[in-house]
C-alpha cells in the first residue's frame, strides 16, 4: 500500500508539472466581474443611446426602481418607455442569465481535464492480477487551442445575441408605445362619434314625434347611433389591449402603483414636411444589422467546429499516463511503462 501511494504521489507530481506548464503555455481563463453584461451594455449605449441594467444585488435592483420611477413620474414618451423596459423588462433580464452559461463554457474549455485513475484487481488461489493505471487526455490538451477559440466565438455569439434581444425589445416597446397612442386618440375620436350620434338619435326621435320627418330618416339615424356605440366598444378594447401590452413590455402589471398614475402624450407627433435624404442608407443598414452580424459569427463559428473535427476525424481518444500491473503471487513485482 506504501508503494502505490508513492508511485501515485510521483505520478501525480509528474502530472502537475506538465499541467502547469502548459496552463503558462495556453493561459487561463477566468470569470469576469460582470459575466460579459459590460459589453452588452456598452453596445446599447452607443447603438441605441439607452441605459440597460442587470441587477443581481438588492442594492442594484433599488436603484434600477428608483429610475423606472422617476421616469413614470411624468407623461411618458416613447424614449422614456423604452428606457423603462431595458431597465425593468423581466424577460430581457433572462437573456442575460445566458451570458453566465455561455462563459462558464469559455472558462471550462480553458481548463486543463482532471487525470484519470483506473484500477483492476482479480486474485484466486494466491494468484493476483493488478493493473494500475494513473492516466490523462492527451488529445485534449493537443486540441485546447481549438476548443477554447471555439467556445470564445460562441461566447461572442452569445453576447450578439443578448444585445439582439434588447434591440428588439426596444423597437417592439417603441412600436407598442405608439400603437398606445393611436389606439387612446381613436378612443376619443369615437367618443366623441357616440356622443353626437346619441344626440342625432334623440333629436331625429323628436322630430319623429313633431312630425317633422319620417320613420325612414328617424330609423337611420338611429343605426348610425347603435354603430357609433358599437365601434366605441371596439375602441375601448382595443385602446386597453394596446395598453396592456406596453406594460408587459415595460415589465409593469397591471395592479402596480405605477400603472394606475401611468399617463401618455396626448397626441401622435406630426408627420415629418419631407423625407430626409439618406445616401448610402442600404449599405449603412447592411453594415450595422446586428442579425447579419450574428449570423456572420453562427458561420465563423462552424468553420471552427469544422477545422476541430477534421483534426480529430482520425484519432478522437487518446490517453496517456504511467501504469502498474502485477501479475503473480502477492510479493511478485510490479512491472510499470
Amino acid at each position: 500500500m506504501k508503494n502505490f501511494a508513492y508511485r501515485l504521489a510521483a505520478s501525480r507530481r509528474r502530472l502537475l508539472c506538465a499541467a502547469a506548464l502548459l496552463w503558462g503555455l495556453y493561459g487561463c481563463a477566468g470569470f469576469s466581474a460582470d459575466g460579459g453584461f459590460t459589453s452588452v451594455a456598452a453596445a446599447t449605449h452607443s447603438r441605441l443611446d439607452k441605459q440597460v441594467a442587470w441587477p443581481r444585488t438588492a442594492d442594484e435592483a433599488a436603484k434600477s426602481a428608483a429610475e423606472v420611477a422617476q421616469l413614470l413620474s411624468h407623461p411618458l414618451n416613447a424614449d422614456d418607455a423604452v428606457q423603462v423596459a431595458l431597465l425593468n423588462n423581466r424577460a430581457l433580464r433572462a437573456s442575460f442569465d445566458e451570458l453566465q452559461i455561455s462563459e462558464a463554457d469559455l472558462v471550462q474549455s480553458g481548463r486543463l481535464a482532471n487525470p484519470r485513475f483506473d484500477l483492476t484487481h482479480a486474485g484466486a488461489k494466491g494468484q493476483y492480477d493488478i493493473v494500475e493505471t494513473l492516466s490523462f487526455n492527451v488529445l485534449s490538451l493537443l486540441t485546447l487551442a481549438y476548443a477554447h477559440d471555439i467556445e470564445a466565438k460562441r461566447f461572442a455569439q452569445a453576447q450578439s445575441a443578448v444585445f439582439l434581444d434588447v434591440a428588439q425589445l426596444a423597437a417592439a416597446t417603441r412600436t407598442a408605445y405608439f400603437e398606445a397612442v393611436a389606439a387612446h386618440q381613436s378612443l376619443l375620436y369615437m367618443q366623441q362619434v357616440s356622443a353626437a350620434a346619441e344626440t342625432g338619435s334623440i333629436l331625429a326621435q323628436r322630430m319623429l314625434t313633431a312630425g317633422n320627418w319620417n320613420r325612414i330618416d328617424q330609423g337611420r339615424q338611429q343605426i348610425f347611433s347603435t354603430d357609433a356605440a358599437r365601434d366605441l366598444t371596439r375602441a375601448q378594447l382595443a385602446a386597453a389591449a394596446a395598453r396592456e401590452n406596453l406594460l408587459r413590455l415595460m415589465g409593469l402589471s397591471g395592479d402596480s402603483d405605477y400603472t394606475h398614475g401611468l399617463t401618455l402624450v396626448p397626441a401622435l407627433p406630426d408627420l415629418p414636411t419631407g423625407i430626409e435624404d439618406q445616401p448610402d442608407i442600404e449599405r449603412t443598414v447592411l453594415q450595422n444589422r446586428v442579425d447579419l452580424q450574428l449570423m456572420r459569427q453562427n458561420i465563423d463559428a462552424l468553420a471552427r467546429r469544422l477545422k476541430l473535427t477534421e483534426v480529430t476525424r482520425v484519432v478522437n481518444v487518446l490517453d496517456a499516463g504511467p501504469s502498474w500491473v502485477k501479475q503473480g503471487t502477492r510479493d511478485a513485482p510490479y512491472e510499470h511503462g
